[in-house]
């Protein structure tokens, strides 16, 4: 390139308008680039999996929470939301147990229930102490999965209330 032509080149970009606030500029991209992702998001197949956890942009309730959260808190939310936790329904199908069955049910009440999410969450009278103080520090919708996970101060209190069950820190030690 001759002296002239970078000349050029210098004047012309010179002379142009200035360009608005940088920061403003960057606002407004990442703006577009968030309503992008939401759409993209929506269209997902995935979309539909986690609705029934978090209505807002992907699990930002979640992302809220998750700062006052120990990691293998966090790790048991979304295990919990996505229907992956190691209670013994989705270990059995992944063929890590023997069966599907409530252990501590079994064992205290002599009864055979299937230790779904729901079970652990809502059902199983092993945890009925916790639950209640849980229930307690919730509300009337205690028991309404999509509410707990709406709200951040909700999602700490269910991480709260696993802790209290020590029921995860079985499978720690398998």
């Amino acid at each position: 390139m001759s002296d002239l032509s970078i000349l050029y080149v210098h004047t012309h970009f010179l002379c142009q308008p200035l360009s608005k606030n940088t920061s403003a500029m960057k606002q407004k991209f990442h703006e577009c680039l968030k309503d992008r992702w939401k759409t993209r998001w929506k269209n997902s197949p995935h979309h539909d999996k986690f609705s029934h956890i978090d209505d807002q942009f992907p699990m930002s309730n979640f992302n809220k929470a998750k700062n006052n959260l120990t990691r293998k808190q966090a790790s048991l939310i979304v295990q919990i939301g996505t229907g992956h936790a190691p209670v013994n329904k989705f270990l059995h199908r992944i063929k890590k147990q023997e069966n599907a069955k409530c252990d501590s049910c079994l064992e205290n009440l002599g009864i055979e229930v299937t230790e779904s999410i729901r079970h652990f969450l809502f059902e199983c009278k092993t945890y009925e102490r916790e639950r209640h103080t849980f229930a307690r520090s919730i509300g009337r919708r205690s028991k309404d999965f999509k509410f707990i996970m709406s709200k951040p101060k909700n999602i700490e209190k269910l991480a709260k209330f696993m802790v209290e069950t020590e029921r995860f820190e079985q499978d720690a030690n398998r």
